[in-house]
């Protein structure tokens, strides 16, 4: 071969190198938008502080107002508080969820439109109607036309919750044609772990190829729940890293995240207000909770927690050695062996101080 024809194949390669180089290169980050689910029936005092503050990163909450089980014939409406949804100053989604072995077939959204008209009277923004059913895929088709049949009117925005295995039906572009948006859930797929990055990771990115034109969230999990008589919780940081890699390489089409479910103080099955705000926004804060024994008596001291910052943190764990007589801690705590107590998934406010408990013992001492 002349050096010539040489020079021309080792440019070629060259650039063909270069092409793929240039293939290979990362997706530019996005900012994903983030919203939350409000699932609670009873509409507790703290459930109405927590939608009336939502955190400044949240852009909607998805608030369950109607529910129908397997075998009931009319949607149960939750009693939901128009001041506090008002007070939220965010978009509102309501959800109705279709119990998913009940047939849809007769069943008709106008009552929660109907309700979603009057919050809006009520000063409320009703931004959108979300159904959460869990169809079988075999079934997608029929779904796809009653969705189709019971769209409702602009400007609500139509979107539904879906499962990862409906990427291998056949029906689900029919499904998509009938929405604005699908929140794709991958957490409780395969049980008894609720949730998997990397399995969550390929679930999104399959179920995004299957309708490259639709606009999809995500939901996950925020919470715990007992199996067989086991807590499986879900790793905060775990979930952390799936956000940040979702926003470092974006999926085609996920545009957001839809947070299961939104931290009520009293709910013990959620992550704590302090760590979902981690989470959320990013950013941990530097800022600890601190424990101390303060005197009561001889051999008697309260057990203390005292956030001296001006941020929410987590209520810590305790650890005390020594010659413990008797101890009850409170509050949520629970003893995992002697002298050890689990904190329970509360925060303490900044500059708050809480008493959690007491002991009687000698040379007791806290233990980091």
């Amino acid at each position: 071969m002349c050096a010539h024809r040489l020079g021309a194949v080792l440019a070629a390669l060259l650039a063909l190198l270069a092409s793929c180089h240039r293939g290979a290169e990362p997706v530019a980050s996005v900012e994903l938008t983030q919203a939350a689910y409000v699932w609670q029936r009873n509409w507790t005092p703290s459930v109405r502080d927590a939608v009336s503050h939502p955190l400044d990163a949240l852009d909607g909450l998805h608030v369950l107002a109607a529910e129908i089980e397997a075998g009931a014939r009319d949607f149960t409406l939750v009693h939901l508080d128009e001041a506090a949804l008002a007070a939220a100053h965010r978009p509102i989604t309501l959800v109705v969820r279709i119990n998913g072995a009940r047939p849809i077939e007769g069943l008709s959204l106008a009552p929660i439109v109907n309700l979603g008209e009057a919050l809006r009277a009520s000063g409320v923004d009703v931004a959108g109607l979300e159904v959460d059913h869990d169809c079988a895929t075999a079934r997608l088709a029929d779904y796809a036309a009653w969705l189709t049949a019971h769209r409702p009117a602009a400007p609500l925005r139509f979107s539904i919750t879906a499962l990862p295995t409906w990427a291998e039906g056949p029906a689900l572009a029919q499904v998509a044609r009938a929405i604005d948006e699908i929140v794709v859930q991958v957490h409780a797929v395969r049980a008894p772990a609720i949730f998997d990055g990397n399995d969550a990771w390929r679930d999104l990115a399959r179920f995004a190829r299957a309708v490259p034109s639709t606009r999809l969230r995500v939901a996950l999990p925020t919470y715990s729940a007992v199996v067989r008589g086991d807590e499986i919780g879900v790793d905060p940081d775990d979930v952390a890293a799936f956000v940040k890699r979702l926003a470092r390489r974006p999926i085609a089409g996920v545009l957001g995240i839809v947070w299961f479910r939104l931290p009520v103080v009293g709910d013990d099955q959620t992550w704590s207000p302090a760590t979902f705000t981690r989470v959320v926004t990013g950013h941990a804060p530097d800022a600890r909770a601190r424990i101390a024994l303060v005197e009561r008596g001889a051999d008697r001291f309260d057990v203390v927690v005292t956030n001296p910052s001006d941020v929410l943190v987590d209520l810590p764990p305790v650890h005390i050695e020594g010659a413990i007589a008797a101890a009850d801690l409170v509050q949520g705590y629970r003893e995992r062996k002697p002298g050890s107590w689990e904190a329970p998934r509360r925060s303490l406010a900044g500059k708050a101080q809480l008493i959690v408990g007491w002991i009687h013992g000698k040379d007791l001492e806290l233990v980091e």
